[in-house]
C-alpha cells in the first residue's frame, strides 16, 4: 500500500512539472515547425554584413529596426543560427525558442508556488499562461522570441530578488543584478524590473525598498543611453501619445487578454458569447483581486501590479496596438488566476469547480485560437520555404539575368519578399511584376513600395535581350517559367503603359531614357550635363515628382549645384546641392497640364559638369529613381 502511494506521489510530482510543458507543446507543436518570414530575414541578412571584428560590433550593436538594441535576442541568436546551418536553421532556432518558454514555465511555477504556498496555484499559473491566445505570435514566429528570452531575465532576476530578500545572502542578490543587465540584451522592456522588484519589496518586505534603489539606477542609465544613441523614431506608428488614447488601449489590450472575440470575428463564429466571457472572466478575476485586497492580501497587488507596470511602455503606442505586447503582462494574471483557484480549493469542492469552470470557459477558446493562429503562422512560413528555395534554384539557373515574379500576393510580399531573403544567397536583380502591385497594401509608414516591381515595358525589352525570365508564383510556393509566353502577350500589347516609378539601375530602363545617359553602374546611372526621360503624369492634383540620387563631393570645388528640372519644357523650382546634401530627395509639385497625361518628358539641366582624370565622360549626377507620387 506504501509502495502504491510512493507512486503516485512521484507521478503527480512528474506531471506537476510537466503538465504545462506537455500542454504548451499541444497547444504549439507547429511552431516548432514553422520556417522563417517577414523579419526574420532582415535578422538573418545580418550575417552577409560581417568580414571582421568591426562590422560584427556593428552588426551587434548598432540600432536598427524602430532604434531597437537587441544583441541577445536577434542579433546574435539570428546570426549563431545562420552559422550553424545558413538557411536551413530554422528547426535550432525553433528549439532553443521552445527550450526558453519551457524554462519560462518552470519558473513561473516555482514563483507562483513560493508567492502562494499553493502546489495548486503553481501548476495552474503556467497552464493558464501558456494557454493565453496572445503568446501565439512568440510561440510561432522567431523574430519575436525576445518576448520569450526577456519573461526568462524577468522571472529569473525576481526569483533572485525573492531569495535575497529570504536568506539575506548578497550572492542572490548579486546574481539578481547580473541577470537583470543581462536582459537589456533581450527587449528594452526589462527596464521596467526594478518597479517589479519594488512592488514586491512593498508589498512583502518594505525593509528591502532600499535595495532597489541600484536597480533604478541602472534602468536610468540605460535609457540615457539608449536615447543617446539609438535614432528617434519620428513614424507615425511608434509616436507615443499621452492622452485619452490610452485608456482605448488598455481597455482593447484587456479584451484581448481575457477573450477571443477577434478570432471569432476571423473564423465566421458568434462574436456575443465571446465578449460574454471576456466580461464573466474579468469581472470574476476583479471580484477577487478587490476581496483579497480587503483582506489586506497584498499579493492581489503584486500579481495586478505585474500586469500594469509591464503593459504600461508600451500604452502610449496609439498606432502600434499589438497582441504579442501582451505576453509578458499577462504573467501577473496568470499568477493572480492561479492563486484564485488555490483559494477556491480551500473553500471546498463547489467552490473550486466553479472555479474550474471559469478557468475552461478562458482557457478553452483562448487555447483554440493560439493553436489555429499558430497553425497559419506555419502554413504561411512553409509556402515561403518553398518560394525562397524556389528563387534560389532560379538564381542557379539565370544568375546573369534579371528575375521577375508574377501573382506574388499580399501575403507573400510582406511574409517572403519585403525583408529581402534573396540577398542571402547572392540574388539582386529580382522584381515583381507590375501587374501585382495593385494587389499589395501599402503602410504609409513605409512609403512608396514602387522600387519593388519593374514595368511591363521595362520586362519585354529584357525579355527581348535574353537578359530577363519571368516566372510565375504557383498557389503552394513553387515558380513556374513562364517567360516565352508573357512575352508573347507582353508583344501583342500596343498600349503598354509608362510607369510612375522608375529605378535606373537595372539596364531595362534604357526603354524610359531619352538623351544624355551614362551606362548603369549598380543601382544608378550618371547623367550628363543635361539628361531627359519620360514617366507617367501625376493622376491626382497634388501629385508630386520625386528625385533621388547623389553628387560626387569633387563638384564642390567650385561651390554649390544647381539641379534645374523640368517637365514638358515646365521648369520646376531649381534644387540646390551643398556640400551638406550631396545625397538627396527631392520633391517638386507636378505641373496642372502633366495631370492624367500616360507620358511626360522630364528634364535633369546641371549648370555645370564634372570631369574626373581617366574618364572621358562629362558628369552630371548619380541618379538612382524618379517617382511621381499622389
Amino acid at each position: 500500500m506504501r509502495s502504491v502511494f510512493l507512486v503516485s506521489r512521484r507521478i503527480a510530482e512528474t506531471m506537476w512539472w510537466l503538465g504545462p510543458l506537455l500542454i504548451c507543446l499541444a497547444i504549439y507543436w507547429y511552431g516548432l515547425k514553422v520556417w522563417f518570414q517577414m523579419d526574420d530575414f532582415a535578422w538573418l541578412n545580418l550575417a552577409t554584413r560581417i568580414h571582421d571584428g568591426q562590422s560584427f560590433l556593428d552588426a551587434m550593436f548598432r540600432p536598427l529596426a524602430q532604434g531597437t538594441i537587441r544583441p541577445l535576442s536577434e542579433r546574435l541568436f539570428f546570426f549563431i543560427g545562420f552559422q550553424i546551418a545558413g538557411m536551413e536553421s530554422a528547426p535550432v532556432l525553433r528549439a532553443v525558442v521552445f527550450a526558453t518558454q519551457c524554462a519560462n514555465l518552470v519558473l513561473l511555477a516555482l514563483l507562483t508556488r513560493k508567492l502562494t504556498g499553493s502546489r495548486i496555484a503553481g501548476f495552474a499559473a503556467p497552464a493558464l499562461w501558456i494557454c493565453n491566445s496572445n503568446l501565439y505570435v512568440p510561440m510561432a514566429w522567431t523574430a519575436s522570441y525576445n518576448q520569450i528570452l526577456c519573461s526568462f531575465f524577468l522571472l529569473l532576476a525576481l526569483l533572485f530578488w525573492i531569495r535575497f530578500i529570504e536568506t539575506r545572502k548578497w550572492l542572490w542578490y548579486w546574481l539578481q543584478l547580473l541577470v537583470f543587465i543581462i536582459g537589456f540584451g533581450a527587449l528594452e522592456l526589462n527596464v521596467v524590473y526594478p518597479a517589479i522588484a519594488a512592488l514586491y519589496a512593498f508589498c512583502f518586505a518594505r525593509q528591502h525598498l532600499i535595495h532597489t534603489v541600484p536597480l533604478f539606477a541602472i534602468s536610468a542609465a540605460y535609457t540615457f543611453v539608449h536615447r543617446a544613441f539609438a535614432p528617434v523614431q519620428s513614424t507615425e506608428i511608434y509616436r507615443m501619445y499621452f492622452d485619452g488614447s490610452l485608456a482605448a488601449s488598455l481597455l482593447t489590450y484587456l479584451r484581448w487578454t481575457f477573450g477571443v472575440e477577434r478570432y471569432a470575428t476571423f473564423k465566421g463564429w458568434l462574436v456575443w458569447p465571446h465578449q460574454a466571457i471576456e466580461l464573466l472572466v474579468g469581472l470574476s478575476l476583479l471580484v477577487f483581486v478587490i476581496v483579497m485586497l480587503r483582506r489586506r492580501q497584498w499579493l492581489a497587488l503584486f500579481a495586478t501590479g505585474w500586469f500594469f507596470i509591464v503593459l504600461a511602455p508600451v500604452l502610449p503606442l496609439r498606432n502600434h496596438v499589438t497582441d504579442y505586447y501582451l505576453t509578458i503582462p499577462v504573467i501577473g494574471l496568470a499568477i493572480l488566476g492561479g492563486w484564485a483557484l488555490s483559494k477556491a480549493y480551500q473553500r471546498g469542492p463547489v467552490w473550486f469547480t466553479a472555479a474550474l469552470l471559469l478557468a475552461l470557459i478562458y482557457m478553452v477558446p483562448s487555447a483554440a485560437m493560439a493553436r489555429g493562429m499558430t497553425i497559419q503562422y506555419y502554413m504561411t512560413s512553409s509556402k515561403v520555404r518553398t518560394f525562397v528555395r524556389s528563387v534560389a534554384r532560379a538564381h542557379q539557373l539565370h544568375p546573369k539575368q534579371t528575375i521577375v515574379v508574377r501573382h506574388v500576393g499580399d501575403d507573400m510580399f510582406w511574409a517572403a519578399w519585403w525583408d529581402n531573403p534573396f540577398q542571402i544567397f547572392g540574388r539582386k536583380k529580382i522584381f515583381v511584376a507590375a501587374d501585382d502591385e495593385a494587389h499589395i497594401v501599402p503602410f504609409a509608414e513605409i512609403g512608396s513600395l514602387s522600387r519593388h516591381f519593374l514595368s511591363e515595358q521595362e520586362t519585354l525589352a529584357g525579355m527581348r535581350t535574353r537578359e530577363l525570365v519571368v516566372y510565375e508564383l504557383l498557389p503552394e510556393g513553387r515558380l513556374r517559367n513562364v517567360s516565352e509566353v508573357y512575352r508573347e502577350t507582353l508583344a501583342r500589347d500596343e498600349h503598354l503603359s509608362i510607369p510612375k516609378y522608375i529605378g535606373f539601375g537595372p539596364k531595362e530602363s534604357e526603354v524610359f531614357l531619352r538623351e544624355g545617359w551614362w551606362e548603369p553602374e549598380g543601382n544608378f546611372r550618371w547623367t550628363s550635363g543635361r539628361s531627359t526621360f519620360v514617366i507617367r503624369g501625376h493622376q491626382t492634383a497634388k501629385g508630386q515628382l520625386v528625385i533621388a540620387g547623389s553628387c560626387p563631393p569633387q563638384h564642390m570645388a567650385k561651390g554649390p549645384l544647381q539641379l534645374t528640372v523640368s517637365v514638358d519644357n515646365q521648369k520646376l523650382p531649381v534644387s540646390k546641392i551643398t556640400s551638406g546634401s550631396l545625397s538627396f530627395e527631392f520633391r517638386y509639385p507636378m505641373p496642372a497640364s502633366a495631370l492624367g497625361r500616360p507620358s511626360v518628358l522630364v528634364s535633369l539641366e546641371v549648370d555645370r559638369t564634372l570631369e574626373i582624370p581617366g574618364d572621358k565622360r562629362l558628369l552630371g549626377l548619380i541618379i538612382a529613381s524618379a517617382e511621381v507620387v499622389h
